[in-house]
């Protein structure tokens, strides 16, 4: 996760301003991000100015500004209903599609390409031959990867959190998901990815899917609720 996204979780008015990150295994507060030497100047640059420096410009930011949902609900949506808003990016001149994309391809390749630690908590996620194609996307030498897609989904509420990328499988594919303030995403790999992901996404969709989905953020809220009790229950059994 680019260093920003922790900076921009710091509380301006807790005892302890530090985010609380949450993971496979850990959940603790503080501000300095999982790091390590890994990239040249030039692809730090590369990685920041073709996607970090726009999403965290318009993702949820200190003080509840939040630009790309601001864009979004004066947008028309393509599709809705009382559950899901799904709107397409690609229509929509304001929004940097190509750099949303960009980021969250970055992120999942990082994860994946590198085990990242900080003391006995780490971060890494099994890519398997899409690690390959995730990076030589980054650098401009072939299209977004074939049976891969990315999912992405704005959160309108309580959304001040970020959960570093973790990963499932799922009847054949996989998928791994990380958050930063208000955008969730989700890469989809493998032969049978369900067909709903691999025609409603942000990528590789021409029209370039977003979904405002209430329920989707409920889930993420029981999820993180789950991820942070069993690390009580560990820290708890540590001490026995």
């Amino acid at each position: 996760m680019p260093a920003a996204v922790y900076r921009t979780l710091r509380s301006r008015t807790a005892r302890n301003p530090n985010p609380l990150t949450f993971g496979r295994g850990f959940a603790f507060q503080s501000s300095a991000p999982f790091k390590d030497f890994l990239l040249c100047d030039g692809c730090e640059t590369r990685l920041r100015e073709n996607g970090e420096d726009w999403v965290l410009a318009n993702c949820l930011l200190p003080g509840g500004c939040f630009p790309l949902l601001g864009t979004l609900r004066n947008a028309q949506p393509e599709w809705h209903d009382n559950d899901i808003r799904i709107y397409s990016c690609a229509r929509i001149p304001e929004i940097n599609s190509d750099s949303l994309i960009y980021f969250a391809a970055s992120v999942f390749w990082r994860a994946g390409a590198h085990t990242w630690r900080m003391g006995r908590r780490s971060v890494h996620i099994d890519l398997g031959r899409y690690e390959e194609d995730l990076r030589t996307y980054l650098l401009g030498l072939v299209p977004f990867p074939g049976n891969a897609a990315i999912e992405m989904v704005l959160l309108e509420r309580r959304s001040e959190y970020a959960i570093n990328p973790l990963s499932r499988n799922d009847q054949g594919h996989h998928e791994h998901q990380f958050t930063i303030p208000g955008l969730s995403f989700i890469l989809y790999l493998g032969g049978r990815i369900p067909q709903e992901a691999m025609t409603l996404n942000l990528a590789p969709s021409p029209q370039r899917y977003a979904f405002i989905y209430p329920r989707a953020e409920d889930m993420q809220i029981e999820r993180l609720a789950r991820l942070y009790q069993e690390e009580r229950r560990r820290r708890m059994r540590e001490r026995q």
